[in-house]
């Protein structure tokens, strides 16, 4: 194989063959171009060579074998293929773009459908016509062309069409191409989208297949002219080309006029072909996306995949150079670069491989766990090792929240994935018109309340933006960013800042180019880089440099989110990574700084905003279309559980005008009204997440530089060492008893991410004893944990009192503060109950158990509430499972799980119900295994109800 336009080197290519019950593919030598196959002999094989350096055309032949019992020797059938360039893209190594020639142009001046055109109507909506202007719809003047042309011109009106969907098709009559190896198309047009898709296809084979040229989705209003390469027509007799307007469904229109095509050329250059693999020192496997360059003229390739060949697999490259000897560099982000020498001989191909080493550091412990007495400290080693090839440096950052557990935890289905993309119209979710659509699989509890305090939803201040298309939205702890694409209408390809009052700072980020269009952002605290979807290009997120103002080239992509386009994003502070998601298939994606996915679920919601905040594990979704709620709360450490929804209060985002969503450094949400364009501050009931200090950890040092693995190396600052020890001191003074969790992250110069290190730091009661060997005493991890959620807050200073029973006055307390937040003010005591007067212990808390209907005393008339009365099991199951559901619940009848609870219930044992929906929730196993027990009339101490509350509302505990 080699190159056939001038260039003459030897092709590294994939060659298919089939025959007669054969088919095989196999690889050529990419320095030599040579191959050689086995096949049956008697038989004609057909033979299609593509070539894996870019730019060129496919070679296609059929090869007859029958081969004399004579001949050569080995013998043989000798079959070259030089394979010529694809003059239309003209990217193949060495070659240069030449003045296109013209072949064949359509004017459309006779103002009827040209000899050899066809119209073909897929819906029977209607199809394409030669028209000399907008009649009988007349959006436009009459005798209007619009697209820049003159006359009559091609037209497709789906306003003019009314309330049908249109899928139709304008073909052009067969044009020769044979005599040359590429071809561009031009046009004008006029093209005003509204959700529809406007494509230039192209086929070689009557119709039956097609090849995509060129695809838009965005309005590209006229006079306005359009080329676009033709694919794979490269000495083809018959190509056809059609105008394809489809998933228009009382849209607007699609006008073209003077269509021509014209034969690209492309010509070589005196230079020879430079190909090889760049592999990582560490693991000796490819590296993709590395960069290698040519010095002297500053040609450069990237490496790529070869999946199919094994034997090339990853971090192949190719490029042209020019002759002699020449210095080239590869180069990778993380890596160190690497420079070799090689003579590069004109018209012919040479190897020149490169190995790029780098750090590779991990942490240990990767977690670490400390309890200690209150006003103590505890300090532990954390140490840093590289086995990498290079040295590599790190930076400690400290992150609130426990660390989630890396790896597919939760996969969201491939059936619900494509079941919510079957919806009308295309791109516009709107579930009362979605076909076969799955609800929501994690609706929200009954009677839930949102924790952390009042008013989630409440709107606390607003202001215009005054853009024409704003959309994505985040905050880098001073400043309010809201993209404005031009790519879905008015807006100017500028990401837009302003302070939370509304005052515009002038600061702006240029985000157009290539088609990107800047969906939702997200602030990155760990570099203080911003991000943001690019729905409107390869479907990846863009990295914007926030105090330089432009984008950094960095991009993170992955499969399978960005196979298809997604709206929402949300930094995770706690894993560095993202969450991101669409309305188009309703699905959730955790993914790392690589985008890797971490995990994904279907959560059944048409995501248009995300914010996420690491203290609570909560993801906020905003959705594109509210049917009910337009706040949807996950709970991302429970399965991605809803755990609560509300609305805004104004009712801003009732009319669909969701667009991107962040939230601030006071956890309020910022939310945007892409059709007010106005940015709204919205209570969430959440604290807030921009502060990275944890205050009871620090880290002596927070930085350094480990050296490369099997030397030590002299460092900055001192020798270095392998692994380099870190102090980590844990430092209880001014905390109250119970348990508290964060995170180490790390930032480094290497290419492998560091993973972070969890932090479970437990303060301890004074009379609760140490929990060792761990696991002996089950209770502990569960006092430490409601203690941690400031629930159960103890029964004196510094003590638990763990057997103790629990009072009727304690149990107001705990479930207030489990359904309304730990901080959230209980309503003011009224005197309801005759037996509890104002000021006494937990007055303002019994009142408000009373208000939410969770309890209605122990006596009414006269009304009582018992508040020192010990509260036994029974009982507690009923405040407990109200607490979840709400006062109106009513459980399902008890089937007898425990022999010592009346089923059905009675008046001297009412509790059956409720117990055994406590245990079909999975809050109890009861308090005796064989026979199954509930003891409902014992009464219970604290340190089993810190167990049932901990259960019951899925506070962190950390398990032995």
């Amino acid at each position: 194989m080699k190159d056939g336009s001038g260039g003459g080197f030897p092709l590294y290519a994939k060659i298919v063959v089939t025959g007669p019950d054969y088919a095989a593919t196999i690889f050529n030598d990419p320095l030599s171009g040579y191959y050689s196959i086995g096949v049956p002999d008697g038989a004609t094989y057909h033979f299609v060579v593509t070539s894996q350096i870019p730019g060129y055309n496919t070679g296609v032949a059929d090869v007859p074998v029958n081969v004399p019992e004579i001949v050569n020797d080995p013998p043989g059938i000798v079959a070259n293929f030089d394979l010529k360039v694809d003059s239309g893209l003209c990217i193949a190594p060495g070659y240069t773009p030449g003045e296109p020639i013209p072949v064949w142009s359509e004017s459309f001046d006779g103002g009827e459908l040209p000899e050899g055109w066809s119209v073909v109507d897929n819906t029977g909506g209607g199809g394409w016509g030669i028209v000399n202007d907008f009649a009988p719809c007349n959006e436009l003047p009459p005798g209007t062309n619009p697209t820049g042309g003159s006359g009559a011109f091609a037209l497709i009106n789906s306003d003019c069409a009314g309330f049908v969907s249109l899928d139709t098709e304008l073909r052009t009559a067969s044009i020769d191409l044979s005599a040359w190896d590429g071809a561009i198309l031009s046009f004008n047009q006029d093209y005003f989208n509204l959700g529809d898709t406007a494509d230039v296809d192209v086929s070689t084979d009557g119709g039956k297949t097609w090849n995509n040229a060129l695809s838009q989705t965005a309005s590209d209003r006229g006079p306005t002219s359009i080329s676009a390469v033709l694919p794979g027509v490269g000495g083809q007799a018959n190509v056809t080309v059609r105008f394809h307007y489809y998933n228009a469904f009382f849209a607007w229109w699609w006008a073209v006029d003077d269509v021509a095509v014209s034969g690209a050329v492309c010509n070589p250059g005196e230079s020879g072909l430079v190909v090889g693999k760049v592999l990582d020192t560490n693991t000796g496997s490819g590296l993709n996306g590395a960069t290698v360059k040519n010095m002297p003229d500053g040609n450069s390739g990237t490496t790529h995949a070869v999946p199919e060949d094994p034997a090339m697999g990853d971090g192949f490259y190719s490029l042209a150079a020019g002759s002699g000897p020449q210095p080239f560099q590869a180069s990778k982000t993380g890596y160190q670069s690497a420079q070799l020498n090689i003579p590069v001989i004109p018209n012919s191909t040479v190897r020149l491989d490169f190995s790029l080493a780098s750090g590779w550091l991990t942490a240990d412990p990767s977690v670490m766990n400390s309890k200690i007495l209150p006003g103590t400290t505890d300090t532990q080693t954390l140490n840093i090792s590289n086995a990498g090839s290079a040295d590599g440096s790190f930076e400690i950052l400290e992150g609130k929240g426990p660390l989630t557990a890396k790896g597919v935890k939760h996969v969201a289905s491939l059936t619900d994935r494509r079941s919510a993309q079957k919806r009308i119209p295309a791109d516009k979710i709107n579930a009362k018109t979605a076909k076969n659509l799955p609800a929501n699989p994690h609706p929200p509890k009954p009677g839930y309340r949102i924790p952390q305090g009042a008013g989630p939803g409440e709107v606390i201040s607003s202001f215009d933006t005054g853009l024409g298309i704003g959309w994505g939205v985040s905050f880098d702890t001073s400043r309010v960013w809201i993209s404005n694409p031009s790519y879905i209408g008015p807006g100017d390809d500028m990401n837009h800042s302003f302070t939370p009052d509304g005052t515009d700072t002038g600061a702006t980020i240029a985000i157009g180019g290539a088609g990107l269009w800047m969906g939702d952002e997200a602030f990155d605290t760990a570099t203080g880089m911003l991000w943001g979807v690019n729905v409107g290009g390869d479907d990846c997120i863009s990295e914007m440099d926030p105090n330089n103002l432009v984008l950094t080239g960095n991009e993170i992509c992955g499969s399978p989110w960005t196979n298809i386009s997604q709206r929402g994003l949300a930094y995770d502070a706690v894993n560095d990574g993202f969450f991101i998601g669409g309305w188009n298939e309703f699905t959730v994606y955790h993914i790392d700084n690589t985008g890797a996915v971490l995990d994904s679920q279907f959560v059944g919601l048409g995501i248009s905003g995300l914010a996420f905040f690491p203290d609570t594990g909560h993801l906020f979704v905003q959705v594109s279309d509210p049917v009910d709620f337009s706040i949807h709360i996950l709970d991302v450490n429970n399965g991605y559980n809803e755990v609560g929804s509300f609305n805004v209060s104004d009712g801003a985002f009732d009319d669909h005008g969701g667009a991107g969503m962040d939230s601030d450094c006071d956890g309020n949400l910022l939310i945007l009204n892409q059709f007010q364009q106005k940015l709204f501050i919205v209570a969430s009931g959440e604290s807030g997440s921009c502060s990275s200090d944890i205050p009871w950890v620090s880290e002596d040092p927070t930085e350094g530089t480990v050296p490369a693995a099997g030397g030590a190396r002299h460092v900055a600052g001192g020798g270095g060492s392998n692994p380099f020890p870190v102090a980590v001191t844990f430092d209880s003074a001014n905390l109250l008893p119970g348990l508290r969790q964060a995170h180490l992250g790390f930032k480094t110069d290497t290419p492998n991410p560091m993973a972070g290190v969890g932090l479970n730091f437990t303060v301890r009661f004074m009379d609760v004893l140490e929990d060792n060997p761990p696991g002996t005493d089950t209770f502990e991890p569960y006092i430490y944990a409601a203690a941690g959620a400031n629930i159960m807050h103890g029964c004196s200073f510094f003590n638990f009192c763990p057997h103790d029973n629990v009072t009727r006055a304690d149990m107001a307390g705990y479930i207030f503060r489990s359904v309304h937040g730990p901080f959230t003010p209980p309503p003011v005591y009224t005197g309801i109950f005759g037996d509890v007067f104002f000021g006494d212990y937990n007055a303002d808390y019994i009142q408000g158990v009373y208000d939410d209907g969770i309890t209605a005393g122990c006596q009414a008339d006269p009304l009582l509430y018992c508040p020192d009365q010990s509260i036994p099991r029974g009982q507690m199951a009923v405040f407990i499972e109200k607490g979840l559901k709400g006062a109106d619940y009513i459980p399902a009848p008890c089937s007898g799980i425990f022999t010592d609870v009346a089923c059905p219930p009675t008046p001297s044992d009412p509790y059956g119900d409720w117990v055994e929906l406590l245990f079909n929730d999975g809050i109890t196993t009861g308090c005796q295994v064989n026979p199954a027990k509930f003891c409902p009339l014992t009464p219970i101490p604290n340190e089993q109800m810190a167990v049932f509350i901990v259960k019951a509302w899925g506070f962190p505990v950390v398990l032995p």
